[in-house]
């Protein structure tokens, strides 16, 4: 990857040691082979993501994947760099530093084992990198850098990707190689041909798609990294003036191309960045690229770069993809950019306590201090002892976790385990001193079966109630069933008739609420009689004294659990899945003095309701205090507005790039509203229609209060949050979302 035009000379001679810079050394530190190791890998079939990069820059790139789909990620064994994936997604080239030499070689690590095997083996004054694909996967174009310490001239081979003799593929010198989807033909950099910037070459016949005198005219130094579009009909480009560096777009057959905003500054020799390695979203509507400083007089660089992702149309580009990763990235999406997981459906239990740090139930014994951890299992034939049976192949629970007695504000974290895993940038309570809160937890279950709770800051007690767990669709478990989600709907209101439950809740009483019917509560909600469970959100509003509410399947005994804690004065609201008991009716239990319940639907679970399932590793969809995140900019939310918040297609997370269907129905994530500069309310809602008469979070003046929701997905992907009054921040963290049965 290197500047086209051996006219530019200087410019050409500048960057060329810095491109290779890119994966020979990182502050000196070697990328030699490694032996071919076991590792675990995306899992087949997913879209992921791979990157090289480095956490610092004494250490040596390594190759990152990540699953789009789950979330998961991990680490190859073998260090390197310009990673490309093969169509299949089954395999990914890189250039790998030869043992004992400064020089490159390319090799192919094998996507779910992490064994590596060497494709190249380049002479003793020459260096192979810059891995292309072919089309077809069967072979793997690359640059061959030869008599680096001569003439220093770059040629295209091919090599076959089982191994063998590589093969000169482009008769002139040149370099940067890409093969074209569908297609025998690849683009490539001349470098001896002063008249054109880009060939492309078909069936042995070169022509020239980018002439040297295209970019004259725009003042454009030089052009690298081409990269085709999913279609084959266009190819990116970085390019460099002499004040700026970004990215354009070309159209081969018009012989046109399009300029993007600038994304970068180059700036001075001894800080010099650079955009590299660019792959594109199959939809051809973003393209992700890695960025980073480099010394020109060192060859080395100064500081850790990231990927960035670029809006085609708009020219938009994110601040952050993902950090690190400027040693190069690819991203692979299956045929058609539909698969998805399998689904899972639903198993509604009669709650109960399987942790408390209290009792040592779970295995804890004692406070969570500062950045401890938990880790509960939560699968097995008695769960902590309960007697409740949890499969080996649950996909994730449903729980209502409580925090109690903390010593200093703080936050939670739930997350799939084992012990020892890095935790996301997520969190599901946050509390100040002394408090006691709740809030369901909705978490995806790993191979071991083992979840992860992480306090952040002082000490606290923590409490897990589970609800019930999520298997998947195709085991035909006969007590799970799908989920419908519906538009988010006031059933229950004791302040008024709503439910017909009218008056405030007395200390040990109980109020049966009818949730099937029809009408449930006259809200043109049908839910019908064989619904196994319903999601409701639960607001308890003007305790005079601090108490808590559980929620249980009438006609069973009242469980040891707690859905909702709140002090005197507060508002609170959780989340709550609950199986229906006797009568298609849930009953709701307050503890101690006095207290109005609102209920709001927000969806239920049934046989015959239309979709699955599909967990994900908990990850940062949204945050206006941070424009990365599928926003517009970093301001809070004001009075009376709705803002739209995107949750199909392809998202910017915490975690990298993820992906969530166009078919998806509800989304699942934890909503946080945080520094409000008055009392307010904030509803998720599937429109923004006027004034909602719903809401999931109830905010005091500078508090921050989460709540697990579920909300139905509406036009275009979008959900949106509406803000009562003054202005807040709002966040969304994704535990997963409902698609069609079957999709």
């Amino acid at each position: 990857m290197r500047v086209l035009r051996s006219s530019r000379g200087a410019v050409r001679r500048v960057l060329l040691p810095v491109i290779s810079a890119l994966v020979m050394a990182t502050a000196g530190v070697a990328l030699v082979e490694t032996p071919a190791l076991a590792a675990s890998g995306p899992a087949a079939g997913h879209a992921f993501s791979v990157t090289a990069t480095s956490a610092d820059l004494s250490s040596a790139p390594t190759i990152g994947w990540r699953d789009l789909a789950t979330g998961a990620s991990g680490t190859y064994a073998t260090h390197g760099g310009y990673p490309k994936i093969s169509p299949d997604g089954t395999k990914i080239a890189l250039a790998t530093q030869i043992s004992g030499s400064p020089y490159l070689r390319i090799s192919v690590i094998d996507v779910q084992t992490g064994a590596t095997t060497a494709l190249t083996t380049p002479g003793p004054d020459d260096s192979d990198r810059e891995p292309s694909w072919s089309a077809d996967g069967s072979s793997v174009y690359f640059t061959r850098e030869t008599n680096i310490s001569t003439s220093d001239l770059d040629f295209v081979y091919s090599v076959p990707a089982v191994g063998g003799a590589a093969t000169l593929a482009v008769s002139e010198s040149a370099n940067s190689p890409a093969a074209k989807p569908g297609s025998t033909a690849i683009a490539y950099v001349p470098e001896t041909d002063s008249s054109c910037a880009l060939k492309t070459l078909t069936s042995g016949a070169s022509t020239c798609v980018l002439s040297a005198a295209q970019l004259d005219a725009s003042q454009v130094l030089g052009v690298f990294s081409p990269s085709w579009s999913p279609d084959g009909t266009k190819i990116a480009l970085s390019y460099l003036t002499s004040a700026s560096m970004g990215i354009m777009i070309l159209s081969p057959s018009l012989g046109t191309f399009r300029v993007l905003p600038a994304s970068v500054v180059p700036g001075t020799r001894n800080s010099f960045t650079i955009i590299a390695s660019m792959s594109w979203t199959p939809d051809g509507t973003q393209i992700l690229y890695g960025q980073g400083p480099f010394d020109l007089d060192t060859v080395l660089p100064t500081a850790i770069g990231n990927v960035r992702s670029v809006d085609v149309a708009t020219g938009t580009h994110a601040s952050t993809v993902q950090a690190g990763g400027h040693l190069g990235s690819d991203t692979w999406f299956p045929a058609a950019f539909t698969t998805t997981p399998p689904g899972s459906e639903f198993v509604a239990v009669d709650p109960v306590r399987i942790a408390d740090t209290r009792t040592g139930l779970g295995g804890q014994s004692g406070a969570l201090g500062a950045g401890g951890t938990i880790d509960l299992p939560v699968v097995g034939a008695s769960v902590s002892g309960t007697g409740l049976t949890v499969p080996a192949n649950a996909t994730a629970v449903v729980l209502n976790v409580t925090v109690t007695n903390p010593t200093t504000t703080s936050y939670l974290s739930v997350y799939p385990g084992p012990a020892g895993v890095v935790p996301p940038l997520v969190s599901n309570l946050n509390y100040t001193a002394g408090l006691t809160v709740a809030n369901a937890v909705v978490v995806s279950v790993p191979a071991g079966g083992d979840i992860v709770l992480r306090n952040a800051l002082g000490s606290t007690h923590v409490i897990v109630d589970i609800a019930g767990y999520y298997v998947p669709t195709s085991a035909g478990n006969a007590n799970a069933a799908p989920y419908a989600p519906v538009t988010p709907t006031r059933i229950l209101d004791t302040r008024t008739s709503i439910g017909n439950l009218q008056g405030p809740v007395g200390a040990g009483q109980t109020r049966d609420l009818l949730v099937t019917g029809s009408n449930v509560s006259g809200s043109g909600i049908s839910v019908p009689s064989t619904a196994t469970a319903v999601v409701l959100n639960l607001t308890a509003v003007g305790g005079a004294v601090g108490t808590y509410e559980s929620v249980f399947p009438t006609g069973g005994s009242v469980p040891l659990v707690s859905d909702l804690n709140l002090g005197a004065g507060d508002i609170r609201a959780n989340l709550v899945t609950v199986k229906i008991g006797a009568g298609g009716k849930v009953t709701l239990l307050n503890a101690v003095g006095s207290v109005n319940l609102i209920a709001d639907l927000a969806g239920y679970y049934d046989a015959s309701a239309p979709d699955d399932f599909v967990p994900l590793a908990p990850m940062r969809i949204y945050d206006t205090r941070d424009g990365t995140y599928n926003t517009g900019g970093t301001a809070p939310i004001g009075p009376g507005v709705a803002t739209s918040v995107q949750v199909t297609g392809t998202l910017t997370t915490t975690t990298g790039q993820a992906w969530v269907p166009a078919d998806a129905d509800a989304a699942v994530y934890n909503l946080t509203g945080t520094g409000p500069s008055t009392a307010t309310f904030v509803s998720a809602l599937t429109s923004p229609v006027g004034t909602p008469n719903v809401s999931n979070i109830n905010l005091r003046p500078g508090a921050t209060v989460p709540n697990l929701s579920i909300t139905k997905i509406g036009t275009g992907g979008q959900m949106y949050f509406y803000n009562a009054q003054g202005s807040t921040a709002v966040l969304a963290d994704l535990a997963g979302y409902f698609r069609p049965v079957g999709g």
